[in-house]
């Protein structure tokens, strides 16, 4: 809220929560095409959505802005969350670079948040960072393995 407090001050309009569809040059700057509200103009716009995304809303690029927009490649995340007897290691991140593990890192949350605040046990979180387009988005929670927490050993060791 400050910061949107800070942007206003500046003369910055702040616009959330309508669907852009387009957002085309005009002579008075950029024209932007909303979902469920008149279309407005602006002199400046900072669109904030992810790079292919921008490059279909954004309709008057070159085919080089486009291409660029396009080849942005992201990855995503798949994150389990547990909840332990005690710390792991101390460390609040910890990048695992072995292929074989179920996972890509280790977040210790202990160095954040005290135990006492989870009735005494320390938080984790497993992520593992795969390609946007990973089948495992389109598993349900049922589906995803859980976390292979036997290696643990074999990490902390």
């Amino acid at each position: 809220e400050q910061f949107r407090k800070k942007l206003h001050e500046e003369g910055v309009e702040v616009i959330t929560g309508c669907p852009l569809t387009r957002a085309e040059k005009h002579p008075g700057g950029i024209n932007l095409v909303f979902a469920d509200r008149p279309a407005e103009v602006f002199p400046k716009v900072v669109v904030t959505a992810a790079a292919p995304l921008a490059a279909r809303l954004c309709t008057d690029l070159n085919a080089d802005e486009l291409s660029r927009l396009e080849g942005v490649l992201y990855q995503g995340i798949l994150c389990a969350s547990v909840l332990l007897d005690r710390p792991l290691g101390g460390f609040y991140v910890l990048n695992l670079l072995d292929g074989g593990l179920p996972f890509t890192g280790v977040i210790e949350m202990s160095t954040l948040v005290q135990p006492g605040h989870l009735g005494g046990y320390h938080l984790a979180y497993l992520p593992k960072y795969v390609p946007a387009e990973d089948p495992a988005f389109s598993l349900s929670d049922e589906e995803i393995d859980q976390p292979d927490c036997q290696q643990y050993p074999e990490i902390f060791t």
